[in-house]
């Protein structure tokens, strides 16, 4: 009879420990030809280096792109990948309600405020929930041109919030 085997008792580690992850935003001009030209991660090789078969998320700004890749080879201004998924296409999963008046209440358990200044100056959208925590404030959202766009952000994350998974 033969043998059944056995993973090795330290094989199992943590995915955080063994390898990184990383996420990406890119601009909308942004080509998956482009992101998986060696060339393109020139920058990054000694990131890579350190970390072999690391994940990298990489998703354009408007979110027409997103993509998982795998880092199988590294070698002097070139990183080599595989994409293990890819999306592209303007899908949008979630109802987006219409849009908001200014004047118009947040959604419950949403606070709206506006930040004067930093680099994402402008309306930023918070939970109750976290407003009163210690530590710097968790915003779900920063830099809203205006108040209508920050209920609008409130009530669309409200909605998807809400939904009941598949």
């Amino acid at each position: 009879m033969e043998m059944q085997r056995v993973l090795g008792a330290n094989a199992l580690v943590s995915a955080a420990h063994a390898r990184g992850e990383y996420l990406i935003t890119v601009s909308n001009d942004t080509t998956y030809e482009d992101v998986m030209r060696p060339g393109y991660w020139a920058n990054h090789v000694a990131v890579f280096q350190t970390r072999p078969f690391a994940r990298v998320e990489v998703v354009r700004q408007d979110g027409s792109m997103d993509l998982d890749l795998r880092c199988l080879e590294v070698k002097p201004g070139m990183v080599k990948m595989r994409c293990l998924r890819k999306f592209e296409g303007t899908q949008v999963d979630v109802a987006v309600p219409a849009p908001a008046r200014s004047d118009e209440a947040s959604p419950e358990g949403y606070k709206i405020m506006h930040l004067p200044n930093g680099a994402e100056r402008g309306y930023a959208v918070q939970l109750t929930s976290t407003a009163g925590q210690a530590g710097p404030p968790t915003y779900l959202k920063k830099g809203l041109p205006d108040r209508a766009a920050a209920i609008a952000f409130a009530k669309a994350h409200k909605a998807e919030a809400d939904q009941i998974a598949a």
